[in-house]
C-alpha cells in the first residue's frame, strides 16, 4: 500500500524549475555525498528524492546523510530502529516541493 504524502497546493513546476531547486537543496547539505544520487518528479507535486547507493557507499556515510537532511530540513527520521530508514521534508522552503530520502542503514555485515 503506497501512503500518499500531501503537499500544499503549489503551482505546476518545469523540469528546469525543479532540477534548479534541487541543486539548491543539495547545497544546503553540509555534507560531502560524492556518490550522492538525485531524482526530481511531479508525482503527487514537485519531488526531489536523495539516496546513496548501497553498493557505491558505506553504511556510516548512508546514516549520515539521513541525519544531514533531518537536521537541514528539521524533518524527524523514521526507522532507525530497522535495516532502512527514510526522512521526508513535506514543503521545502514553503515551495511545495518534497523532499525525501531513503537508505539503507544496516548490512547483514556491519559497517563501521
Amino acid at each position: 500500500m503506497v501512503d500518499r504524502i500531501q503537499t500544499p497546493d503549489t503551482r505546476p513546476m518545469s523540469a528546469p524549475e525543479l532540477l534548479v531547486l534541487a541543486s539548491v537543496v543539495v547545497g544546503q547539505l553540509s555534507g560531502d555525498y560524492p556518490e550522492l544520487m538525485v531524482k526530481v518528479d511531479h508525482h503527487d507535486g514537485p519531488h526531489v528524492d536523495l539516496w546513496l547507493c548501497p553498493s557505491r557507499s558505506t553504511v556510516k556515510e548512508r546514516r549520515q546523510l539521513v541525519t544531514d537532511i533531518s537536521r537541514t530540513f528539521d524533518a524527524p527520521v523514521n526507522g532507525w530502529e530497522t535495516p532502512v530508514a527514510s526522512v521526508y521534508a513535506r514543503d521545502w522552503n514553503g515551495t511545495g516541493v518534497r523532499v525525501s530520502c531513503l537508505c539503507k542503514i544496516a548490512d547483514d555485515l556491519t559497517e563501521e
